[in-house]
């Protein structure tokens, strides 16, 4: 009995050793797998092709181009321009408009707290007054209510200015809140606020100080009659927070990327346009530098054909327009690129992109789970057990999963290599919503980009990445018992003509080829109008009306010509070459990761072009250049001070 035990034990060893044996043998194939493909990765990212963009950057600078609109290597021709420009920027300084303000703005600043008080208590009593007598003479009680509450809350914060005996500027300098977000968000240094006017603390000039605000004061309150005082309140703000963005137009770009999500489409340029003029302001005063290189060469070329398919259109009415906005949002690429040069703008325009992108997905999930999804954009009779798709601040679920492809890789590298628990913390329940709000979306091409995307993100962030993917081959027919039925479902309908979607799409597609051959030199124009024009007369039965070709790289040589998508090819690989070089120099592992991280969602968001015009919402649109920008921001910072030989790929 013994023996039988013995021989019994001895043979489960042994088939737990052989069973180990087995297991280690297909780990180590795996392995030798992976370091195979990793050591090719690696091999061909640190070829000449993928990392060479300074020495492209270089044979730019030696180009004719160069030479003509950017080099100047005559010394006689150097001095006059550098005389020019030192010209022009004593001229700014001695502007009396620009002086005018400045000494405006120190006298405010010095200005006693109780003459602030005695502005807000003006306004707040006669505003209060005009709604009272509204209220009893032109019965309009319904519209005065909110009017005398804004008066009497303006009164009530004035109360406790009066007994202060501070100056407006150490007021602001002591505030936590200011301090928090002037000086910390905003990056205001603290002699913005050193009140550099000449304090009169006499008796008359203090009288004459109380009248003219106590004036200014009471003109305000007097003008709610006509207008709100809540607009009143906001004009107040609007114009401060334009000293502001005069004074630092990097906060307008921090404003851009924190409020994309949530802003109309033309207030968000028109916002655009005014941040360009603010830059530009600065820039021709000597206190802003703009760089140009051989990327933004191939960008500029990019966005001048755009804008040339907007006006030589078969529809000139209807391209004119999107053709301005494709524009308006390009050239940003421009003047964001140049005001994200340092570490702190890099982190502080990052942490704005993925707090936005947290509440659009926020609200993306509370649509799902309180039934406010739309089913517009679904097969219902092959996909009725899905309630409804999320659109959250978008107008369209493909467009949301588009922006949140953007974003989403930021907070995965954020999560990883964050050293505070509380970052990871937070960064974790970005994942959670920003992943879920995607799934429903139900987008099958934006799943696929990010999956696209991920699987890049990993490799980057460990070799071992490619392992898992091997093994996860053997995992893809367990995948119906670990995931729900309705996504399986939904990524096996990919290529299903028989979904709607699908044959949808390939008819279009077809139709786009056809266009192409007809309009291969011109194109047809920018907008929907001018493809609503033309596609008809190539689309195939039961498919007479589109807005779009369904494919970004097929739209844009549809709208543009060949020569628009060879451009946007040459954009494509410069922006990977640029990324890649970044990547492999850069000595700081988080600032490399980062780089990586942008790579991919713009990777992501391309790959996504294949199945979809990506940059049919103007936001979207605009988002892709932010991002973009962004990412080659990081590359020069990167290349600029922390240049190195480091190979992220080992040896």
């Amino acid at each position: 009995m013994i023996q039988e035990n013995k021989q019994n034990n001895q043979g489960k060893f042994w088939k737990n050793v052989k069973d180990k044996a087995n297991i280690s043998v297909i780990l180590r194939f795996i392995f030798f797998i992976a370091d195979a493909l990793y050591k090719n990765i690696g091999g061909s990212i640190s070829a000449l092709i993928l990392t060479s963009y300074e020495k492209c950057q270089k044979y730019y600078e030696n180009s004719l181009f160069y030479n003509i609109f950017q080099g100047v290597k005559d010394n006689k021709l150097k001095k006059i321009i550098k005389k020019i420009k030192k010209n022009i920027i004593i001229k700014c300084e001695n502007s009396k408009i620009i002086n005018s303000v400045i000494r405006l703005t120190d006298k405010i600043l010095i200005t006693n707290l109780r003459s602030v008080a005695i502005l807000f208590l003006a306004f707040g009593f006669y505003s209060t007054i005009i709604y009272l007598l509204k209220a009893l003479i032109l019965n309009q009680i319904e519209m005065t209510v909110t009017g005398i509450f804004i008066g009497v809350a303006v009164i009530a914060v004035s109360i406790p200015m009066l007994f202060s005996k501070q100056r407006l500027y150490d007021a602001l300098k002591n505030s936590v809140i200011i301090n928090a977000v002037v000086f910390e968000l905003l990056g205001f240094a603290e002699k913005f606020f050193d009140g550099n006017g000449t304090d009169n603390n006499n008796s008359e000039d203090l009288k004459k100080i109380n009248v003219i605000y106590y004036s200014f004061g009471m003109i305000l309150g007097l003008l709610t009659y006509f207008i709100s005082p809540l607009l009143v309140c906001v004009l107040i703000v609007a114009v401060l927070f334009l000293y502001l963005l005069l004074c630092k137009p990097e906060i307008g770009v921090l404003g851009i990327f924190l409020g994309l999500p949530f802003l109309p489409t033309m207030p968000l340029a028109g916002f655009c346009i005014l941040v360009g003029v603010c830059y530009f302001a600065k820039l021709i005063r000597g206190k802003r530098t703009f760089s140009f290189e051989l990327f933004d060469l191939t960008v500029l070329i990019f966005c001048v054909i755009m804008l040339s398919a907007g006006v030589i259109s078969v529809s000139k009415t209807g391209s004119l327009r999107p053709a301005l906005m494709y524009t308006c949002f390009g050239l940003m690429y421009f003047i964001t690129v140049n005001m994200i040069r340092s570490r702190e703008m890099i982190i502080k325009s990052a942490a704005c992109l993925i707090f936005s992108g947290f509440l659009t997905a926020v609200y993306g999930v509370y649509q799902n789970y309180f039934g406010v999804g739309d089913t517009t954009w679904q097969d219902n009779d092959m996909f009725s057990e899905i309630a409804g798709r999320v659109v959250s601040t978008f107008e369209n679920p493909n467009v949301l999963a588009e922006y949140l492809i953007l974003v989403i890789p930021l907070g995965i590298m954020t999560f990883f290599i964050a050293k505070k628990m509380t970052i990871r913390i937070l960064s974790f329940i970005y994942l959670v919503f920003t992943m879920l709000c995607l799934i429903y979306t139900w987008s099958r091409g934006s799943w696929l980009g990010f999956l696209f995307s991920a699987a890049i993100l990993f490799v980057i962030l460990n070799k071992r990445a490619v392992a898992v993917y091997v093994g996860m081959l053997f995992v893809v027919p367990l995948l119906p018992i670990i995931l729900p039925e309705n996504i399986i479902q939904r990524f096996l309908s990919i290529g299903n003509l028989v979904d709607s979607s699908t044959s949808y799409r390939v008819s279009i597609w077809t139709a786009s080829f056809e266009m192409i051959k007809s309009f291969a030199l011109s194109g047809i124009g920018v907008g929907i109008e001018a493809f609503k024009m033309v596609y008809p007369e190539y689309s195939l039965a039961g498919i007479e009306s589109a807005p779009h070709s369904h494919s970004l790289y097929l739209q844009v040589c549809v709208e543009t010509g060949l020569l628009g998508l060879l451009i946007l090819i040459f954009v494509i690989f410069f922006f990977i070459q640029y990324c890649f070089t970044g990547i492999v120099k850069t000595s700081e592992k988080y600032l490399k990761l980062f780089i990586a991280a942008g790579m991919c969602a713009v990777a992501g968001f391309l790959f996504n072009g294949f199945t979809d015009f990506v940059w049919y919402n103007y936001r979207v649109y605009f988002m892709f250049w932010l991002a973009v920008s962004l990412t080659v921001a990081m590359c020069r910072f990167s290349l600029k001070n922390q240049s190195s030989n480091e190979n992220l790929y080992g040896k």
